[in-house]
């Protein structure tokens, strides 16, 4: 991915981004991960990857629990349930909801 990152190829910039978050928070390094997410959210707001973005923001939402910031990752949470909706995963909304207790926080 860095490669072609390097060469140009605009495809793999958020995915790049993503991983390096899912690299960095596999070690618990989770604010080098948050930048990293929020990178992969802006490049997929641009490039309206509305499945990926969710994806994204469902991940930041995790990080920013882990780092007790629990308004923010709530934010995040609720957003990436907005765009899963968005995008027509509504079995994976259902999913989310339930795991939060059936509410919107």
């Amino acid at each position: 991915l860095k490669k072609w990152v390097k060469a140009g190829n605009p495809n793999c910039i958020h995915a790049l981004a993503i991983v390096n978050a899912e690299q960095e928070a596999s070690q618990r390094k989770y604010e080098t991960a948050v930048a990293f997410y929020r990178d992969a959210i802006e490049e997929c707001r641009r490039r309206d990857l509305v499945n990926i973005e969710a994806f994204a923001t469902e991940r930041l939402s995790m990080c920013l629990f882990q780092l007790g910031n629990h308004a923010g990752g709530t934010r995040c949470y609720n957003e990436s349930i907005r765009l899963y909706k968005q995008w027509g995963a509504l079995k994976k909304v259902e999913l989310m909801e339930k795991k939060r207790g059936g509410t919107v926080m």
